[in-house]
Parts: structure tokens; C-alpha cells; sequence
């Protein structure tokens, strides 16, 4: 139990200095396979300085933003976020705690399974901090954003290459006044994204060509056709229909419905033929199934 704590404390944390290992290769991003049951999360900020708060908002925006579904909220309950003097600690600016399908105090030495059911962090007080970028000063809002990944489950990351040390999960800082992982690189957000997806794929529905649009198995030229489909769910609050020219996005429509007939418009570009594709995606935000009996022109 304590190895397991000990061994993610370290892959937790925010360290001073930068490590030089031999051999290390780039990584894009790296996510465990732990998540939250919710799609946000409220942080408590009761304990947190005052003067701070605006810090701790923007680092939460910046993975609010990100495309992913995913929000930190502010409040007075939740999960902590902390500035507590911890001395030295082994070198450590911050780190993140997580504690997965468990409620006992303990419950971030052991993880083993889904879901995540309480985390905090700690921003050791020890150091000298700034929130303007002061060269002789740490960078809070690096900090933070790098502490809330990892509340997200993603992971610290450790490659050799100039962009590697951009990355905002990058597991080591650079030193004083540096504000760079302020803001997340490309590779983050697709982490983010893969964790906390806003579509997910339901089923694709059948082909022009196989007699549930009217027999038709090709649409020439330009044109815009009205396609209903008779749709059941439960729980998700929107459906995202894609038409499909092979590859090719003809249209996309997002409507939001309670239950029964859907219909939506398709529109072909000019000159383009084949056959027509429709996939169907839901948003998984609430939860639920959808059902669908095939399209069909009106």
C-alpha cells in the first residue's frame, strides 16, 4: 500500500530542477485509465488565499477551454486545493492526491478501480511564488494548471526535446519566472480530450443503396433533401447526425430532442457523387442509449 502511494506521489508532483535522463523519447501525452463519474468537478477554495484566487480560476479555465467535456468549477466544498508550508519536501513544489472508488482518508494509497471519488492539492508555501511572473519566483499558475491534470489522471511526462519541456504536464519545472505551461500545448489537449470526449460513437445507419432511402444508391449534383429517422433514448440530451460522402462531411446537424421523429436536412456540394453514409453520435454527458430503425427522404 505505501509503495503504490509512494510511487504515485512521485509521478504527482511538480518538482524543482530539471533531470537529465539518457535515452528518453519524445512522448505526445500519457492518461491513466481512471476517471471521474461526472464530467466536472467543484473545487474548494475556502482555504486557499485570497489574493490567489484569480490564479486558481484562470488554470482551471485553461482545461475548461480546452474542447474537452470537462469543467472545474470555484466554491466552498469539494476538492481541496491548499498553500501549506511543507518545508523542503524532497524538493517538491506541489503535488496532486487522488483517491479512486474509495471514501476513507487514506483512500489515495490505494486505487484499484474506477471511479474517481475525491482529490486535492498542495502548493507548498515554502517557496517564493508569483502571479505576475517575477524572474526570481515561481510561476503559480504553471503550477496549478499542471496540478489540476492531474486530477484530470493525466500524466507527467518526461522527454528530451525542446517541445517536451513546453508541455504543461511536463513533470519537471524549469526554474524560476517561468510561466510557459501557463498555457497548454496541442498535446494536452488531445489528453484532455481523449479522456473526457464530448461525442461518443453510437452506431452508423444504413447506406443510400440498400432500399431504406428509396432505393437510391447515389446523389448527384448539388441539392438539399429533408431526412427524418425515428430515434428512442435515454438520458442524452442531443444527437449529432453526420452525413458522409465516403470521407467527405456533406453536413452535420446537432438537434436536441425528448424522444420520437428527428428530422434534419442533408446538403450535397456540387459535383459530388456516391454513396451517402449517415453516422450517428450522441452526447454521453448525461449518460444513455440511442436506438435508431434507419433514415429516410420525406
Amino acid at each position: 500500500m505505501r509503495q503504490k502511494f509512494l510511487r504515485y506521489f512521485l509521478t504527482s508532483t511538480f518538482l524543482v530542477g530539471l533531470l537529465l535522463v539518457a535515452n528518453t523519447t519524445y512522448v505526445a501525452h500519457s492518461v491513466s485509465s481512471n476517471k471521474w463519474a461526472t464530467t466536472s468537478t467543484e473545487v474548494d477554495v475556502s482555504g486557499w488565499p485570497s489574493e490567489w484566487i484569480s490564479t486558481l480560476s484562470a488554470a482551471m479555465s485553461e482545461w475548461n477551454n480546452a474542447g474537452a467535456n470537462w469543467r472545474f468549477t470555484a466554491g466552498n466544498t469539494g476538492h481541496q486545493f491548499k498553500a501549506l508550508n511543507l518545508f523542503e519536501l524532497d524538493g517538491s513544489l506541489a503535488f496532486a492526491r487522488v483517491c479512486i472508488n474509495s471514501d476513507s482518508p487514506s483512500c489515495a494509497y490505494s486505487y484499484p478501480s474506477n471511479p474517481i471519488t475525491d482529490a486535492d492539492a498542495v502548493v507548498n508555501t515554502y517557496y517564493d511564488w508569483s502571479t505576475t511572473g517575477e524572474p526570481n519566483k515561481y510561476d503559480l499558475q504553471s503550477t496549478i494548471t499542471h496540478e489540476l491534470g492531474h486530477w484530470l489522471q493525466l500524466n507527467d511526462l518526461y522527454g528530451q526535446s525542446d517541445y517536451d519541456n513546453r508541455l504543461t504536464m511536463y513533470g519537471y519545472n524549469f526554474g524560476v519566472g517561468n510561466t510557459e505551461k501557463r498555457t497548454l500545448e496541442l498535446d494536452d489537449i488531445q489528453a484532455i480530450k481523449q479522456l473526457c470526449p464530448f461525442w461518443t460513437y453510437e452506431q452508423t445507419f444504413n447506406t443510400l443503396n440498400n432500399g431504406d432511402l428509396n432505393g437510391q444508391d447515389s446523389w448527384s449534383g448539388a441539392g438539399e433533401y429533408d431526412v427524418q429517422t425515428s430515434i428512442t433514448h435515454e438520458g442524452a440530451k442531443a444527437v449529432q447526425v453526420n452525413a458522409l460522402n465516403t470521407s467527405k462531411l456533406i453536413s452535420r446537424t446537432v438537434p436536441s430532442f425528448t424522444s420520437g421523429q428527428m428530422y434534419f436536412s442533408v446538403r450535397r456540394d456540387v459535383n459530388s457523387t456516391g454513396k451517402i453514409y449517415f453516422t450517428s453520435y450522441y452526447d454521453d454527458s448525461v449518460g444513455g442509449d440511442i436506438d435508431g430503425n434507419g433514415f429516410g427522404f420525406i
